[in-house]
């Protein structure tokens, strides 16, 4: 009984955390874009937007925000974007991102 109280509450609580993933504001801002970091384990890619390059700032950039592997070969580093993401528990996720006019 114990075993089926503790796997119910599991359950509840991994949907609660799927729920916020899904849930919450779209933020937009415009920044350069800087280069990207793509995690070895995961083929997860972090895309960097700031005013400074890495040499230039200290610590990270403004936005490390996570987003689609196909995107590397169509931004350009120093150019200047506008884009959409969304907060989550465990990353930053790019929705959108589009040359500033």
């Amino acid at each position: 009984m114990k075993r089926k109280a503790l796997l119910a509450a599991a359950a509840v609580g991994i949907a609660a955390v799927i729920g916020l993933e899904n849930t919450g504001p779209v933020y937009r801002d415009c920044e350069v874009y800087q280069g990207y970091t793509l995690e070895p384990n995961d083929g997860i890619v972090h895309y960097a937007f700031d005013p400074k390059n890495v040499y230039n700032r200290a610590g990270s950039p403004r936005y490390s925000l996570e987003g689609d592997p196909e995107l590397i070969n169509s931004l350009r580093i120093g150019e200047s974007y506008c884009f959409e993401f969304k907060e989550t528990i465990f990353s930053n996720k790019l929705k959108s991102v589009s040359l500033e006019n």
